[in-house]
């Protein structure tokens, strides 16, 4: 075979690799296009808002979903019960801090308050100073 054959054959080689590569191509995309129709099909008899709802939901929050789903009535009472005892204890600690921080404020004011009236009473009583 000549130099100039064997170019041919190359060429003709990478142009049957570059359509057969375009073949590929096309078919995924047309795979792509009916798996976006079959998903559309399905969300059309839903409500705007719904499809809105759906289309911002991140990944953890769908499989969230998809275990309650899963869940009979009586496990996700359950679990909505013990997300609102864990809303509880998360108030009560949090009114029991401030509660803790106003019981030393009020501690702290009265002290100095005393420590003031008692400076007072020593100068008008003309005592030691």
């Amino acid at each position: 075979m000549t130099d100039d054959t064997t170019a041919i054959l190359r060429r003709l080689d990478a142009v049957e690799r570059n359509t057969s590569d375009q073949a590929k191509s096309i078919t995924e995309f047309f795979a792509a296009v009916t798996r976006i129709e079959d998903g559309v099909e399905r969300l059309a008899p839903l409500s705007d808002e719904t499809v809105k709802f759906l289309g911002e939901l991140r990944d953890e929050e769908v499989k969230t979903l998809r275990v309650l789903g899963r869940m009979d009535e009586e496990e996700r009472k359950l679990v909505f019960e013990a997300i609102d005892l864990t809303k509880s204890f998360r108030r009560t600690a949090r009114f029991l801090r401030w509660l803790a921080v106003g019981l030393l404020g009020i501690f702290l004011f009265f002290n100095q308050l005393s420590e003031q009236i008692g400076k007072l009473l020593t100068t008008f009583q003309g005592g030691p100073r």
